[in-house]
């Protein structure tokens, strides 16, 4: 009888229990969850060896790990009946993810819709538009490098112009040469 039950509860059992399934968020660790191949199957629902006693524990607290299946290490030690703050706060983020995404999908029927409503003149104004608005951008881009170009020449020319003056400076500081060496001339030697 007792293994007819342990056969019926592991038919039932929901796809979101097995340790095979569940992965972590983004493929990281959060707190007080560990990855799915570090936690053996029989730690989350252990398995009795008497046969008097139920074979599958499978009272669960708290809301987020019933909604996952399994009890997560943080909720697993906890013997008080108040809501685990790990589960509460990635509660929270996956609510808050599945309202963002839920009002991009929203965003996007609404312009799917709207494209396909209008017609072939409102699609040509539409692409001018956004062509006339693209040649602005970039004229306002090039006339800003422009710009910048212009100032970059006048920060070189007066840079040249201390860099003259500061050599003529170091000649005047150097000491008078007392002789010089002259280079004979190349030319045609007759």
């Amino acid at each position: 009888m007792v293994d007819r039950l342990r056969a019926t509860a592991a038919a039932f059992t929901p796809l979101s229990t097995r340790s095979d399934i569940i992965r972590p968020l983004n493929g990281q660790e959060h707190n007080g969850i560990t990855h799915y191949n570090s936690i053996p199957a029989s730690a989350v629902f252990p398995v009795s060896d008497t046969r008097s006693s139920p074979s599958i524990k499978t009272k669960i607290d708290c809301q987020f790990c019933k909604s996952v299946g399994r009890a997560l290490n943080c909720c697993r030690a906890r013997t008080d009946l108040q809501a685990c703050l790990d589960c509460a706060e990635l509660s929270q983020l996956l609510i808050l993810e599945n309202k963002k995404h839920q009002d991009e999908i929203a965003a996007l029927r609404e312009q799917l819709r709207q494209l396909e409503e209008e017609t072939a003149e409102e699609k040509l104004t539409r692409l001018c538009v956004k062509s006339e608005t693209k040649i602005v951008k970039l004229k306002s881009e090039v006339e800003n490098m422009n710009a910048e170009d212009e100032l970059l020449k006048a920060e070189n020319e007066e840079l040249t112009k201390t860099l003259k003056r500061l050599e003529v400076e170091i000649k005047k500081a150097q000491p008078a040469t007392e002789f010089t060496v002259r280079e004979a001339k190349r030319g045609k030697r007759m």
